[in-house]
């Protein structure tokens, strides 16, 4: 069978938000070492690459494609999700390349579609060339997908995913009965889904903006931003690509909205906060937060700005210097120009 390789959406693609970003999901996923990044480009090198789609479920903003193919059947009353890894050694177009190809996206994308379970039969993982690679194999697993996706839905107080590990002959005997009696899908019966790229990025990673938000509920991954750190200067709100980071004007004045179940976890604004003010907290709350921010005038441009506002500090202007003109040493500029 002839090998298929991924494909990069660069519009997508962190790498091609700024010349900071300093993504690497792809190229640290791949066991075949077949990604090659270099300051000017991302490339694949078609050689190397088995067509594993590892790199799928780990590129943050779902930028990378490839066909996956699965079936969805009635089993047992329940709308489930077949996936069969090749190494399983079964007929016909069920197979993906790997059961670690699916992630996150594709198990909520399965879950708003009425899936509540997922059966998968593999060969030995620990043999396989295409298992997850390095100390955080575990977290790239699709057994580790479903327990985040779980996860999230009981904080939101949704259904949750049930995950059937079976044996090759059970697998090929379940999915059988389900398809009607046919080892291969039948075109009549079943619905057959091949996800040629994964969910856009302007739709998140979870896929989830419309689930209901309880008290408790928890996100995938949730930005938090340490005021006593953060300048006011804004960039990572500019350049957040989702939305997740924005400012927000109204009567009572400016503060920064952070919203998220609209994170990608992408990273962007770790690589350009350089207060080092920010950071991604898996399975955080899921709640829009507000940060009330308080404007002030810059002793040296005489420009106004604004920061976040502190516990304990007075919100009167206090008359120092913006995030700009506090890099900028003035005096010694002054003391050029008069020699």
């Amino acid at each position: 069978m002839a090998i298929v390789h991924p494909t990069v959406i660069a519009d997508d693609c962190t790498l091609d938000l700024s010349p900071l970003a300093s993504c690497r999901a792809c190229v640290d996923i791949c066991p075949q070492g077949a990604w090659v990044l270099s300051d000017d480009s991302l490339g694949l090198d078609a050689d190397l690459c088995d067509g594993c789609g590892l790199c799928i479920p780990a590129c943050p903003r779902g930028a990378v494609a490839l066909d996956r193919p699965f079936t969805v059947l009635p089993d047992e009353r329940l709308k489930t999700a077949f996936i069969a890894c090749r190494e399983a050694l079964l007929p016909g177009n069920v197979r993906a390349t790997c059961i670690h190809a699916f992630g996150m996206r594709d198990i909520l994308a399965w879950h708003r579609s009425g899936v509540r379970r997922v059966a998968i039969t593999t060969g030995n993982c620990r043999l396989c060339i295409c298992e997850p690679k390095g100390d955080g194999r575990q977290s790239h697993s699709f057994e580790h997908a479903v327990d985040a996706v779980n996860d999230v839905l009981a904080s939101r107080e949704e259904a949750q995913i049930q995950l059937d590990v079976l044996a090759t002959a059970d697998w090929s005997a379940r999915h059988k009965l389900a398809n009607g009696g046919d080892t291969a899908p039948h075109a009549g019966r079943r619905r057959f889904l091949s996800l040629f790229r994964t969910a856009p990025a302007a739709e998140s990673v979870e896929k989830a903006r419309d689930m209901p938000l309880c008290p408790g509920a928890l996100a995938f991954t949730t930005p938090q931003i340490d005021v006593a750190v953060c300048t006011g200067c804004d960039v990572c709100f500019n350049l957040c690509p989702e939305g997740t980071l924005s400012v927000v004007r109204n009567d009572a004045g400016e503060s920064y909205r952070i919203q998220p179940i609209l994170c990608t976890a992408c990273g962007l604004c770790l690589d350009v906060c350089e207060a080092k003010a920010i950071r991604l907290t898996e399975h955080g709350p899921a709640m829009v937060a507000d940060l009330p921010l308080r404007s002030d005038r810059c002793r040296v441009c005489r420009r106004m700005f604004h920061r976040p506002m502190v516990a304990d500090v007075p919100a009167t202007p206090t008359g120092g210097p913006c995030p700009i003109c506090s890099k900028v040493n003035h005096f010694k500029t002054l003391h050029q120009v008069l020699e």
